[in-house]
């Protein structure tokens, strides 16, 4: 038996919704030939799964191939309405329909021709859970050793235009045709499988700009790269306004261009104007001549006591954040943590020298969610305050 999903656009998605929170609520008759027929990322099972645990099997495939999606909760989510999984999985020869608002970066013989859209909704804390990412062997590999299969994920945080998360994850079963990733919790990712020998690169892992110290007249920069193709060199630009940028310096590649491994750059911006909010971007630059900017940094001359930067934020799969504080003088400080239903999470007090300071907060008890830092100086009475996400 056969269900055939087709018609779906981005306006007018198509859906099977499955109203039943247990793991048999989808039953095909035919377990040698029964699937569901989407092949779309607008034709869609939705499944209420509600808190329920166990295998979610979604039985999609093609005519004569079985090509199952596995969503196996192992921790039930926390519901804030209807908590539900929303799937959908089509083939594309060399990726030629790629998932809305994503892009394939320079190396699409490295991705498997399918995409996987996995969108967990209506939890306040996701499921964790193990993703299964079947494959048609070998039609849809594209040429890429079965052996070397890992799974990656667009991250829409990744500020960059190639946003596909490096390192890849999972574990390739080669008997099964399988892809296992083990306990995933995102809220929203398109999939793909690529080659673990040269995965879909992310050139930036992130950029950062901070002030020196409290003489406001040295910006640090930083960045780094989880690996290299084509990297000829970065310039890092300036603005007043964030309109119009000036390149103030260039950075040769520190790899010659190529690198899997993790690379970090320091420079600084010793004529940095004072008294005034400055933005900084990189504009990295191929050997080919095309380039791509990473994200805007926002500096402010602080006075008082301030937050100046919480990294990273988004904080995803990660125990700790650092964060920059700004002093105008010696003085003890409230540290506080406060959840979105402006419940104290931490109230700590730390001692704060003149000048930015440095610090790391352990954040690995908390839950996924919106989170404010506060910090209030003693002598003063001054707050400053910055709001950040756990994923």
């Amino acid at each position: 038996a056969y269900m055939n999903i087709s018609g779906g656009s981005s306006g007018t998605p198509m859906y099977v919704v499955v109203n039943s929170s247990g793991t048999n609520g989808i039953s095909l008759t035919g377990t040698a030939t029964g699937r569901i027929i989407s092949e779309g990322e607008y034709n869609r099972v939705k499944w209420n799964i509600r808190t329920g645990t166990g295998n979610y099997s979604f039985p999609f495939g093609k005519v004569g191939t079985s090509l199952p999606f596995n969503f196996n909760v192992t921790s039930a989510g926390t519901e804030s309405g209807t908590g539900s999984l929303t799937a959908s999985t089509w083939y594309t020869a060399a990726n030629a329909t790629l998932p809305t608002g994503t892009v394939m970066c320079p190396n699409e013989n490295n991705a498997v021709d399918r995409f996987w859209s996995v969108v967990p909704a209506g939890y306040s804390t996701n499921p964790i859970s193990t993703y299964r990412f079947y494959y048609d062997d070998p039609t849809e590999l594209d040429g890429i050793p079965e052996a070397n299969l890992v799974a990656q994920k667009w991250n829409t945080a990744i500020g960059i235009s190639c946003k596909w998360e490096n390192p890849p994850v999972g574990t390739v079963n080669t008997g099964s045709d399988y892809v296992e990733v083990v306990g995933e919790s995102s809220t929203t990712a398109p999939w793909t499988l690529s080659n673990s020998s040269s995965p879909l690169p992310i050139e930036l892992l992130y950029f950062k700009a901070i002030w020196k110290d409290a003489n406001y007249n040295v910006v640090s920069l930083k960045w780094e790269t989880s690996s290299e193709i084509d990297n000829d060199y970065f310039e890092i630009q300036r603005s007043l306004d964030a309109i119009d940028f000036t390149t103030i310096k260039k950075v040769s590649s520190l790899s010659g261009g190529y690198s899997t491994q993790p690379i970090i750059y320091n420079d600084e911006d010793k004529e940095a104007p004072s008294g005034v909010t400055l933005y900084y971007r990189l504009k990295q630059v191929d050997f080919d001549g095309t380039f791509t900017y990473s994200n805007i940094e926002v500096l402010n001359s602080p006075t008082g006591i301030d937050i100046i930067k919480i990294f990273p934020n988004p904080v995803i799969d990660g125990s700790e954040i650092k964060y920059w504080l700004y002093s105008s003088e010696d003085t003890d400080v409230s540290i506080r943590l406060i959840d979105a239903a402006g419940r104290l999470i931490i109230d700590n007090v730390d001692r704060f020298i003149n000048g930015v300071t440095e610090r790391t907060l352990d954040i690995s008890h908390l839950s996924n969610g919106g989170y404010t830092l506060q910090v209030i100086s003693s002598n003063t009475n001054e707050k400053s305050q910055k709001q950040f996400i756990v994923r």
